[in-house]
């Protein structure tokens, strides 16, 4: 009935874009006819230039519908333009130039909006993630505190908890800067804050747990260790399948904290979350950690390592990365002491 009234009031006003743009609206989203829609948001366009409503949705018709991307980014383009706090099409737009590799026009979008408008929160959030891209640390600071400042005032964004998401994401990114600025103790600070935000999202507990590593290796403090620990746990306690790099962490950081067990037990889990083709050298080379202690100790030669020797493992670990000449000088020791 609605799509009815909306025709019959089309026919009888058709030089009236609302109308135009309203119907165009409603096939889109419920008539699920994409063709008659944008030709109703062609002609609200053409009936009302300065609409941005009409080109974001032209937008969306080019870049999901007929995949041309280049007629989508001059509609979202005209869009932002129009309207530079329409985050939608900024984003859409960014993600269409990310695609297309042009990286300095994608710079220039952003600058361009972020100078119109100190709301065009949008602008400074990538253009933010872009200078933390390029290693431009003070830049991004400066961006993504921008971006942040105005989004507590906007009320649709404590609807439905994403502010705090966007909070998480942003303190992440701030912790990510502190990284790399080798400003580890702030690093944690800020990833600690973006997993209490984001609801312990995987992401997030790993690069606080791999930022409390690094912690723990500057300052040989055990106290990084275990907060390491507890977040690499909740990772592995999260995720639906087991994700490699966690294990060896988790085995790294167990082994500091002198738990042999768990440490032998988080390598050998490190080794079945690979599949067999992917395997990188280092996983076979901690095999062959393994492997040494039960050839020491026979009685406790119960796991996977013991299939082959030690040498073998660091003769796979070398097969696969030859390069590294750490494995060469442990081969060396391997077959110049070898136990009897």
């Amino acid at each position: 009935m609605e799509l009815e009234q909306l025709e019959k009031s089309v026919e009888a006003n058709p030089d009236d874009p609302s109308l135009q743009f309203e119907l165009g609206l409603y096939l889109w989203e419920h008539g699920g006819d994409s063709e008659r829609a944008a030709e109703h948001f062609v002609l609200s366009a053409k009936l009302n230039p300065d609409d941005a409503s009409a080109f974001k949705y032209l937008g969306h018709y080019y870049s999901r519908v007929t995949l041309d991307r280049n007629r989508a980014a001059k509609c979202y383009q005209r869009a932002v333009l129009l309207n530079v706090n329409d985050s939608e099409s900024g984003e859409a737009l960014c993600d269409l130039l990310d695609g297309q590799g042009k990286e300095i026009l994608e710079v220039a979008v952003c600058r361009d909006a972020s100078d119109k408008s100190p709301k065009a929160f949008w602008a400074f959030c990538r253009l933010g993630y872009i200078q933390l891209h390029q290693k431009k640390w003070s830049e991004a600071v400066q961006s993504l505190q921008h971006a942040i400042r105005g989004y507590p005032t906007v009320s649709d964004l404590w609807e439905n908890h994403s502010w705090k998401e966007w909070m998480a994401v942003y303190s992440l990114a701030l912790g990510l800067v502190s990284s790399g600025k080798k400003d580890f103790s702030s690093a944690e600070e800020f990833l600690a804050q973006a997993c209490s935000l984001g609801d312990s999202e995987s992401c997030l507990l790993l690069c606080h747990g791999a930022v409390c590593m690094e912690l723990a290796r500057q300052s040989n403090d055990s106290h990084f260790l275990s907060l390491a620990v507890t977040s690499l746990s909740k990772v592995q306690a999260r995720s639906l399948t087991p994700l490699p790099i966690v294990y060896a962490l988790l085995a790294q950081a167990h082994g500091s904290l002198g738990s042999k067990e768990k440490w032998k037990k988080n390598l050998r889990l490190e080794w079945f979350c690979w599949p067999p083709e992917m395997r990188p050298a280092e996983v076979y080379f901690q095999m062959h950690i393994l492997a040494r202690e039960s050839e020491e100790r026979p009685e406790t030669a119960t796991g996977i390592e013991n299939c082959q020797t030690s040498e073998r493992w660091v003769l796979r670990a070398i097969h696969t990365n030859p390069s590294c000449m750490r494995y060469w000088n442990v081969l060396d020791k391997l077959v110049q002491y070898p136990i009897s």
